[in-house]
C-alpha cells in the first residue's frame, strides 16, 4: 500500500488498545502503519516528550489560591484553574529529526492540541488536518468533565477565552475529519457557534476501526462468579456512570424490568460515578475492570444508552464479540441504521418508554434475537476491522491536495 504523502500525526496521547477514546484509536492506525511497513506516516508523540497528556490535565498546587480562595471564594479559584489548562502553550518540539515544514500534512487528533500549536504552524505551508474525538465541543468538555464545573459557575470572560479553543482549532485547520456526519451532532446540539464555522469547512468521513475484543472468561465462568444462573436474560452495560452516557436512562428503564421480569439481570461495568445504582440483587455492579470483554460476552445483549455520541468504540467492540445491542438513536449511532441487522435495536433518544419496549421485546423474543449476534459479527468484519480502518486512512491521506 503506497502513501503519496509525508504525513505527520501530532500525538498528545498515551497509547493504549482497550483505552477508548484517540488513545485507543490512535493506538490502532499506530499498528496498521507498522504491521504493513507504509512509509511516510511520522507520529510525533508529544506525550512521551513532554507529560502533557491531554486525558489528565494539570491542575494548581494546593496552596497557589489559598488568599484569594479565602477572601474571594472558590468560584473565582476553579476559574483561575481553568483558565490555566486552556492559557498553556505547547512546549517546543524536541524529537530528533522533526521538521514540521517537511510535510505534505499534519493532523492533530484534539482542538486543545491544535490551539495550544498554533504559533508553531506559523508560515507553514502544510495541509492542517483535525480529528477532535471529543463526544462534545473540546471547551465544554474541559469545563464540565476535566474541571467538574458548571457552565453557569464559569465567568463570562473565561468562558469565551475557553470557548477559543474551539474556535481557533476549527478555523485553523483546513480540513475536518469526523468518523460519520452523524457525529457531528453533538457539536450542533451542544455548541451554538459550530453551525458557522463548520459552514464552509472541507469535511472528510472515515469511520473507525479495531482489532476485535475477546473475552478471558467463558459466559458460564462469569455467570457463576456473579450468582447469574445460566438460564437467565442478561443485559449489560459498560461505561461511565453518568447522563451523558445515559447511565440514569437504563437505570430508570431497568427499575420497571426488575419489577415485571423475574429472569432478568442487568451487569454493570465500570467506576462508580455521580449517580446512584439500583440496590436490587438482580442489578450487579462489577465495577472498574480490565476485562470488560468477559462482562459483555457473557451477557445476551448490550445496552448503549448516550444521550449525545461521536462514535463509540465499545460499540465495536461488541459488534466484534457476535453480541445484540440496543443503542439510542443519537450522534454516531445513527450512522448503523445502514446496516438493517436484527442485532442492532435502537430506542428514541432519552426516551424511557422507547427503551423500556426494547428491553422488553427482546426478552420476550430472546432464544431468536440470540441468534442475530452472528449478524453483528459480520458487520464488524467487513467494516470495522483494524484492516479497514487503516485502508480507509491511507485512501483519505492520498486525496488531501
Amino acid at each position: 500500500m503506497k502513501l503519496n504523502k509525508k504525513v505527520l500525526i501530532w500525538n498528545d496521547y498515551e497509547l493504549s488498545p482497550r483505552k477508548g477514546g484517540p488513545a485507543t484509536y490512535l493506538w490502532h492506525l499506530k499498528e496498521f502503519i507498522n504491521k504493513n511497513k507504509i512509509q511516510g506516516i511520522t507520529f510525533l508523540d508529544n506525550y512521551k516528550e513532554t507529560g502533557n497528556n491531554l486525558s489528565n490535565p494539570v491542575t494548581s498546587s494546593k496552596h497557589r489560591f489559598s488568599l484569594l480562595k479565602k477572601l474571594i471564594g472558590n468560584r473565582l479559584k476553579r476559574n483561575l484553574n481553568l483558565l490555566k489548562i486552556v492559557s498553556g502553550k505547547a512546549p517546543e518540539i524536541s524529537k530528533p529529526g522533526i521538521n514540521i515544514h517537511d510535510y505534505d500534512i499534519i493532523h492533530f487528533h484534539s482542538s486543545l492540541s491544535l490551539k495550544q500549536n498554533i504559533g508553531t504552524l506559523r508560515g507553514v505551508k502544510s495541509q492542517i488536518l483535525l480529528t477532535s474525538h471529543s463526544p462534545k465541543v473540546m471547551h465544554k468538555e474541559i469545563i464540565e468533565d476535566w474541571c467538574k464545573m458548571q457552565i453557569d459557575d464559569v465567568l463570562p470572560f473565561v468562558y469565551s477565552f475557553c470557548e477559543k479553543v474551539d474556535v481557533d482549532a476549527f478555523t485553523r485547520a483546513d480540513w475536518v475529519i469526523f468518523p460519520c456526519k452523524e457525529a457531528q451532532e453533538p457539536y450542533y446540539n451542544t455548541w451554538s457557534r459550530y453551525a458557522e464555522i463548520i459552514a464552509n469547512k472541507k469535511l472528510l468521513f472515515l469511520p473507525t476501526g479495531i482489532t476485535p475484543a475477546k473475552e478471558h472468561e467463558s459466559t458460564s465462568e462469569v455467570r457463576r462468579k456473579y450468582g447469574i444462573p445460566e438460564s437467565a436474560v442478561v443485559f449489560c452495560y459498560a461505561g461511565r456512570h453518568n447522563s451523558i452516557k445515559g447511565y440514569d436512562l437504563l437505570k430508570e428503564a431497568a427499575e420497571v424490568i426488575l419489577k415485571n421480569e423475574k429472569n432478568v439481570y442487568f451487569l454493570i461495568a465500570g467506576a462508580p460515578g455521580v449517580i446512584e445504582p439500583i440496590l436490587h440483587e438482580r442489578w450487579i455492579e462489577v465495577g472498574w475492570t480490565n476485562d470488560p470483554h468477559s462482562i459483555i460476552n457473557a451477557a445476551d445483549c448490550f445496552i448503549l444508552p448516550n444521550r449525545e455520541t461521536y462514535f463509540d468504540l465499545i460499540l465495536l467492540e461488541v459488534l466484534s464479540l457476535g453480541k445484540n445491542v440496543i443503542l439510542s438513536e443519537t450522534g454516531g449511532n445513527k450512522y448503523f441504521r445502514q446496516f438493517d441487522s436484527p442485532g442492532i435495536r435502537f430506542f428514541e433518544g432519552s426516551n424511557v418508554s422507547s427503551l423500556i419496549k426494547q428491553l422488553e421485546e427482546f426478552n420476550a423474543t430472546v432464544n431468536i434475537s440470540r441468534l442475530n449476534g452472528k449478524e453483528n459479527l459480520e458487520i464488524f468484519n467487513t467494516s470495522f476491522t483494524q484492516k479497514a480502518f487503516g485502508e480507509r486512512y491511507m485512501e483519505l491521506y492520498n486525496q488531501i491536495q
